[in-house]
C-alpha cells in the first residue's frame, strides 16, 4: 500500500504525499512488528482473562497412579489415562500435555514432587518430551 502511494505521489509531483508516505512506510517497516506482536498479546491475554475467568487460583488435587492421571477440584473428579498423553512440552514455569484428543492439560511446576512424578511418568511411558526452559512470549 505505501508503494503505491510513493509511485502515486510521484508520478503527479506531489511532494508532501511523496514524503509523506515514504515516511509512513520507513515507520511501518521499522515499528509494524512490535506493534503487531503487542496488540497479538493483548488481544490474547484479554481472551484468556474472559474465557476463563474464574477458574484460576482454584485448587485442584493432583495424583499420578498406575497409568492414570487423576484430579480432583470444586466441581468434581476427573481421570486422564496416562496413555493418552502424545507429548510433553516443558518451559520454565508449566508443563503442557498434549492429549490425544486436541486439549493441552497444564501443569505448573511449583511443587516439587510433582515436578519428580512428571519426568517419571515421562521416563516410564516413553513419552515425548520437550524441554524449551529459556521460552519467553515474545
Amino acid at each position: 500500500m505505501g508503494f503505491f502511494f510513493i509511485l502515486f505521489s510521484y508520478l503527479n509531483g506531489d511532494n508532501f504525499l511523496f514524503y509523506y508516505a515514504i515516511s509512513c512506510t520507513f515507520l511501518f517497516a521499522i515499528l509494524g512488528n512490535s506493534y503487531l506482536r503487542w496488540r497479538h498479546k493483548k488481544h490474547y491475554v484479554s481472551h484468556v482473562k474472559n474465557i476463563r475467568k474464574g477458574i484460576f487460583d482454584e485448587r485442584v488435587q493432583i495424583e499420578i497412579g498406575e497409568g492414570v492421571i487423576k484430579m480432583a477440584d470444586k466441581t468434581g473428579d476427573s481421570h486422564l489415562k496416562i496413555s493418552e498423553i502424545s507429548l510433553v512440552n516443558e518451559i520454565t514455569e508449566f508443563y503442557f500435555l498434549k492429549i490425544s484428543t486436541g486439549p493441552t492439560f497444564i501443569l505448573p511446576k511449583r511443587n516439587i514432587a510433582l515436578n519428580e512424578e512428571v519426568n517419571t511418568m515421562i521416563k516410564n511411558y516413553n513419552i515425548p518430551h520437550t524441554i524449551n526452559l529459556d521460552w519467553k512470549w515474545k
